[in-house]
């Protein structure tokens, strides 16, 4: 099987643009670090971080906000649309990172324009150069994902998180060796997300024939996984108009577990700590007729898999991998499997109904 064969002869360009990720990762984490160290620099002398975005964008930023608070740096993510909320507590002193795959997101661009003229810092990171949020900002990241045609974000959500971990290494370089275990990583990524994406894609078309009609979806993690149960959620409900929601792991069992029966899918990620709490809520619901679908680091699977009258599909991860790079390789799983439902259900992944893209 050549490794386009799953490209080759699609009329649509959805699954063009995810195949195109490795080739993406791999121009930004060659790219010069200058610009992610002005603005690593910038983030680590600032007292207070804002990261905002909407849609993929703001899930992007939620991922950057989580890994800085971890460090201990005063910062917190919204969504763009309310920047109003925090005009209070955006100064001089504080640097506010915003995050637009186009560069025109109305608001997203309103709430750069109001903190800057409060005097805050803009670290504007977008995939169109010329953009009004690139002419806006104090300094700007260039994602580098290329003209991205379809309407659900593929390789610019991918584009935005490596850029993203760049400037944290940079930040935390000096501080965390850690952070050199996470860079060599993200030097392998353009191998391994190629590698993951052929296995992972093979994987998703023998799994679709089994959910394509199912209507309901909630996907479960916690920390970073949330930042991947979120974006998730958001391909199924655009791409193919599943009713989907990210929770946070163990709020499934605090009243939407009620709901379940089999019209869902459950989608997990589940890392080493939350195998216990995943167990107890797979057990809760082998009543439910649903499917069930794990992302889950290798050597974990057989202790989950197999039990009876559930219906369950597990793609394995490598168990050595840093976290902070499990989020690429995971919302995989839902570009994915989000294209091929909509192609099963005859629907148009690259232009879902009542939505538009700007593309430049």
């Amino acid at each position: 099987m050549s490794e386009r064969s799953f490209v080759k002869g699609s009329p649509y360009i959805m699954i063009k643009e995810i195949h195109e990720q490795p080739s993406v990762i791999e121009r930004i984490i060659r790219s010069s670090p200058d610009e992610y160290k002005i603005a690593a620099e910038m983030i680590f002398s600032a007292k207070k971080v804002f990261v905002t975005g909407s849609g993929s964008s703001y899930h992007a930023g939620m991922f950057l906000d989580l890994l800085l608070k971890r460090k201990g740096l005063n910062s917190r993510s919204f969504v763009s649309g309310d920047y109003d909320i925090y005009r209070n507590l955006v100064d001089k002193e504080s640097v506010v990172i915003a995050i637009s795959q186009s560069g025109y997101t109305t608001d997203t661009l309103e709430a750069v324009s109001l903190f800057k003229k409060q005097g805050a810092k803009i670290i504007g990171v977008t995939n169109i150069i010329d953009s009004p949020l690139a002419q806006t900002s104090d300094h700007t990241i260039y994602v580098k994902a290329g003209r991205e045609e379809a309407v659900t974000a593929t390789k610019s959500f991918s584009a935005q998180i490596t850029s993203l971990l760049r400037i944290y290494i940079e930040i935390f370089r000096s501080f965390d060796e850690k952070i050199l275990k996470l860079e060599t990583y993200l030097n392998n990524l353009p191998k391994l997300f190629k590698e993951y994406i052929y296995k992972t894609e093979t994987y998703v078309r023998d799994l679709v024939e089994h959910v394509y009609k199912k209507d309901h979806m909630y996907i479960l993690g916690r920390g970073l996984n949330y930042v991947s149960a979120l974006e998730s959620a958001l391909k199924l409900k655009e791409t193919c108009g599943i009713h989907s929601e990210a929770m946070y792991l163990t709020e499934i069992r605090h009243g939407p577990k009620a709901a379940v029966d089999e019209s869902y899918m459950i989608g997990m990620f589940i890392n080493e700590n939350d195998l216990e709490i995943a167990l107890k809520i797979i057990e809760e619901l082998k009543d439910s007729e649903a499917v069930f679908l794990a992302s889950i680091p290798e050597g974990l699977d057989n202790k989950i898999m197999y039990r009876e009258k559930i219906m369950f599909f597990n793609i394995s991860l490598e168990r050595e991998m840093p976290e902070e790079i499990r989020p690429l390789l995971d919302v995989l799983i839902y570009q994915l499997l989000s294209y091929y439902i909509a192609v099963s259900r005859m629907l148009d992944p690259d232009r879902p109904r009542r939505l538009r893209k700007v593309v430049i």
